[in-house]
């Protein structure tokens, strides 16, 4: 697979001349917003891993404290790798058929996030959280492959590797501080505090999503601004 269908990037090789240090330096400022607009979208990525991971940890014991045996939460997992594998594509082909931006994916992917813990956090039947594992997946996969996309439309040609690994080092860093985070919470406050928490650390991604959609925008009239004069 990765030998026929892996493609070399093409080399872009930069124009120099006598006040070459100068004209790098230009260029290196010229991607600045473009890089802090990727920080805070990988702040907001952060902020979703760290609920998403909950469900890895927190909810599994909470699970177990209700009685269900472990065949019954593995079984959550089943559902949401086959809604991956046959929804993905599906969602993707409707999200570019209704033309819908990036921006309203990520936004209608944190609803879904929040919504899942909501429905948990008021209902303790199985159902419920066979419903909450189908909402956070449609959530999962709206997230998920939007924001490595995004990094790619806002990287430079030299720094695509740069910035995918920003991305990836923040979904590490949800990954790290949520199993924490979500113990300490389920145990100083309960499991309904913790879901509760969850809700409101979504908000803080949607804040997140959009301070840097608002970012980029100025960026792009500021630009659009010099170009014209």
């Amino acid at each position: 697979m990765i030998w026929f269908g892996l493609k070399e990037p093409e080399q872009v090789h930069e124009l120099t001349n006598r006040k070459g240090p100068v004209n790098k330096l230009k260029i290196e400022r010229r991607y600045t917003p473009s890089f802090y607009s990727l920080l805070i979208l990988c702040l907001g990525f952060m902020f979703c891993w760290v609920t998403y991971i909950q469900w890895q940890t927190s909810i599994s014991t909470y699970m177990h404290l209700l009685g269900f045996s472990l065949s019954a939460y593995s079984t959550l997992w089943t559902i949401n790798g086959l809604l991956i594998l046959c929804g993905q594509p599906l969602i993707q082909w409707l999200m570019a058929r209704l033309n819908i931006t990036m921006m309203v994916q990520l936004l209608c992917g944190v609803i879904m996030f929040m919504l899942t813990f909501a429905v948990l956090a008021n209902s303790q039947a199985y159902g419920g959280f066979v419903t909450a594992m189908v909402i956070i997946t449609i959530g999962e996969i709206l997230i998920f492959p939007a924001v490595p996309a995004i990094a790619d439309r806002l990287a430079p040609n030299d720094k695509s590797g740069m910035y995918q690994g920003l991305v990836s080092g923040a979904a590490n860093a949800g990954r790290t501080i949520g199993p924490l985070l979500g113990g300490l919470f389920y145990d100083g406050f309960g499991p309904s505090v913790l879901l509760y928490s969850c809700i409101f650390i979504c908000g803080f991604a949607i804040i997140c999503f959009g301070t840097y959609q608002r970012l980029l925008n100025t960026h792009h009239e500021t630009e659009t601004v010099k170009f014209n004069k």
